[in-house]
């Protein structure tokens, strides 16, 4: 399989987009499963385990939190 020396400002800029990329999906993680602020819910119970899933109140978010990092990883790119 050949080899390419690619110059070190790619390998950089490619190095900078996934860092941003990583910090963008564990920034993302952090943020409330609804944009607006909605109640939570709970389902009714399964047939056979009893499980029921659920979500906690939400407590929404503003855009500008949103898209920071967005607008951080377009910018690395």
């Amino acid at each position: 399989m050949p080899t390419y020396d690619f110059p070190q400002d790619l390998r950089d800029a490619q190095l900078a987009l996934h860092q941003t990329r990583a910090a963008y999906e564990q920034y993302a993680t952090t943020l409330p499963w609804s944009a607006e602020p909605l109640p939570g819910w709970e389902s009714e119970k399964q047939p056979h385990t009893g499980f029921r899933s659920g979500k906690a109140d939400s407590p929404g978010y503003t855009k500008e939190r949103a898209t920071r990092s967005r607008t951080e990883e377009v910018d690395a790119q």
